[in-house]
C-alpha cells in the first residue's frame, strides 16, 4: 500500500497515519508497524511486490481487500492523485481485480467517506 500511495512521490503524514491506525486495528504487530515508517517505497517495484501477496491464507479476497485498503489509504489526506489512481489500477491488473471491481470499490469508499461525515454533523461531532 505504501508503494501505490507513494506514486505520487510522497506518503503524506494523513496517509501514513491511516496506514499506522489500520495496521492497529487488525493487531499487526509493532515491528512491522516500524518497518512501514522506513519503508523505501520510492524505491520499490510493485511488480515485485505483488506475487507475495497471493501467499495469505484468509477467508476473503487479499488482492480486493488491498485494493480496497489501498484507495482509503491514497484519500486519507482528501487528494487521490492521478499517479495514485495510476498506481491503484496496475496493481489491480496484476492482482486479477476487474475494473469493474476497482470502480465499485472507489464508490464503496466515497459512500463510507459520506456516511462518516453524516454521521459527525449528525451527532455534531465536529462544528459546522
Amino acid at each position: 500500500m505504501l508503494t501505490i500511495a507513494g506514486a505520487d512521490g510522497e506518503v503524506s503524514e494523513a496517509e501514513m497515519n491511516w496506514l499506522i491506525n489500520h495496521q492497529r486495528s487488525i493487531n499487526v504487530p509493532e515491528e512491522i508497524i516500524e518497518a512501514y515508517k522506513v519503508f523505501d517505497y520510492k524505491n520499490a517495484n510493485l511488480e515485485e511486490l505483488i506475487p507475495d501477496i497471493n501467499k495469505c491464507d484468509v477467508p476473503f479476497s487479499v488482492p480486493r481487500t488491498l485494493i480496497f485498503d489501498a484507495i482509503q489509504m491514497c484519500r486519507a489526506d482528501l487528494e487521490f492523485a492521478d499517479q495514485e489512481q495510476m498506481a491503484v489500477k496496475k496493481a489491480a491488473k496484476r492482482l486479477g481485480v476487474p475494473d469493474n471491481i476497482v470502480l465499485a470499490l472507489n464508490r464503496l469508499v466515497d459512500h463510507e467517506e459520506s456516511l462518516n461525515a453524516m454521521r459527525r454533523a449528525l451527532l455534531e461531532t465536529e462544528r459546522l
